[in-house]
Parts: structure tokens; C-alpha cells; sequence
């Protein structure tokens, strides 16, 4: 009621009064302000400043993935997974700053910080599942069993990143005395937490639909099937379509080394 009014009013008051001094032109000297709210409003003006730059750092980080994600043969490379996985991390943000205020806890400026945090951590699981990914090939041509042999391997990295990650930002959150703190490392620990969730969960299923393109001898990003590079047509059908294998041969072949060996 009343408390609140006050404070309004002397906010405002001293409002008034930097705006006076900075209108101050001085011959000989420089007149500074600091009052309570100084801190604040300048990390809140340099937080609007760094988001401007937001959509090109989306950008550039979204371009690199994609980038990273692509080989010379057009069935093994994933530039849609990695597209998926930038999709994947920004629902994590979403969920976990959703909670979070779902929960009650404000919103700040400096949260958005946490956005680049964020995106840097959640790209670079996308990164180990798919280097995983590549490397099941060589146990197994079935989808289920690469995805299998894919998380197994993936798992404890994943968890002990993520489990020491949150806990950091949770004791964070404990800290008593720096309210801007606690609730960055809340907003922060709360979208780690759906990171880890929809990078197994999401992130697993989008990977599962690029294994039965891959399987089936689809194109990346056309998503026609292609034949392999040893059967390619042209020069140009060579270079912008050919890639993986015949994997009905392949699995006959297993099958083959399979009934030698019993």
C-alpha cells in the first residue's frame, strides 16, 4: 500500500535527479551518480545492448552446427539433425524458464544470459550424441541397436556433465545475500535440467528418424533415396547425391559371416 507508494516516489525522485545531473554541462569538471538503482539499470541497458545481437548469434551458432554436421556423403551426413538438436536446446530454454516462472520465481534482465550459456552447453551434447552416432556404425547396421549402443556409450558423459553443471548453479541459487544471482542460477539450473531431459528423450527421436533415412539410403536433405558412390550415374549425381551403401547387401553379408562362423 502506502510502503509501496513511497518507494515508487523516491525512485522516481532520484530518477529525476540523475537525469538533471547527466543534463549538466560543466566547464571544469564531470559530475557521476550512484544511488541504489545505478547498478541495475546499467546491467540492464547492457543486457538490451548484448541482445541486439541475439538473432545473429543464433544465427552463426545455428550455421556452424549444420555446417559441422555435414561430410562428403550424402547419407551418413545429418545437417537436419543438427538443426533439430538447436531446436531441441531452445525447448529446453523455453521449458525451464517457463517452470521457472511458473514457479514464482521473476523475471530478470540478466537471465537472458543464460541464453548463450545455454546453447553453447546443449550444441556441444549435440555434438558428442552424433560423434557417438558415427562411431556405432561400425557395431551394427540396425537402427535400434546403433541408437542403443549410441546412448550407452553417451550416457555417462551426459549425466555427470549435466549432474555437475546443475549442482553448480543450484549452490548458486543458495547463496544468501545476491538475489540477482539466485535467480540467474535458477533459470540457468532449470533449463540445463530439460536440457538433459529432451536431449535423451527429443533429441533421441529426431536421431532415431535420421537412422531409418540413413538405413533406407536417403539423401540428407532431399530425403530421396540415393544410390551409393561406387554405383553413381554422373559426375554431378557423384557429388551432390550419392552416399552410404547398399545396406540390404550389407545385412545379407553379416548374415553370411554370421552362418560361417556357427
Amino acid at each position: 500500500g502506502s510502503g509501496e507508494d513511497e518507494a515508487e516516489l523516491r525512485t522516481l525522485w532520484l530518477l529525476a535527479v540523475e537525469r538533471l545531473l547527466a543534463s549538466l554541462s560543466l566547464h571544469h569538471c564531470e559530475v557521476f551518480v550512484f544511488w541504489s538503482g545505478v547498478l541495475e539499470k546499467e546491467l540492464v541497458g547492457n543486457i538490451q545492448d548484448a541482445m541486439t545481437i541475439l538473432p545473429l548469434t543464433v544465427f552463426m551458432m545455428a550455421a556452424y552446427t549444420v555446417i559441422n554436421c555435414l561430410s562428403t556423403d550424402w547419407v551418413t551426413a545429418k545437417p537436419l539433425l543438427g538443426a533439430a538438436g538447436l531446436l531441441t536446446v531452445c525447448l529446453a530454454m523455453v521449458s525451464g524458464f517457463g517452470l521457472a516462472m511458473y514457479l514464482g520465481f521473476p523475471w530478470q534482465a540478466i537471465n537472458l544470459v543464460a541464453v548463450f550459456l545455454l546453447l553453447g552447453i546443449g550444441l556441444d551434447s549435440v555434438f558428442i550424441i552424433l560423434s557417438s552416432w558415427a562411431r556405432s556404425a561400425a557395431h551394427s547396421k540396425d537402427v535400434v541397436t546403433r541408437v542403443s549402443v549410441t546412448f550407452a556409450e553417451v550416457a555417462v558423459s551426459l549425466t555427470i556433465t549435466s549432474l555437475t553443471n546443475v549442482l553448480g548453479f543450484m549452490v548458486g541459487a543458495l547463496m544468501p545475500g545476491f538475489p540477482g544471482v539466485q535467480l540467474f542460477c535458477v533459470y540457468a539450473s532449470l533449463g540445463l535440467v530439460f536440457n538433459y531431459l529432451w536431449m535423451l528423450t527429443v533429441f533421441g527421436s529426431f536421431l532415431t528418424w535420421a537412422g531409418h533415412l540413413e538405413q533406407a539410403n536417403r539423401h540428407c536433405l532431399l530425403l530421396t533415396p540415393v544410390l551409393p558412390k561406387d554405383r553413381a550415374t554422373s559426375f554431378l549425381y557423384l557429388v551432390l547425391m550419392s552416399g552410404g551403401q547398399n545396406y540390404q547387401e550389407a545385412v545379407r553379408e553379416q548374415r553370411v559371416k554370421a552362418e560361417k562362423m556357427m
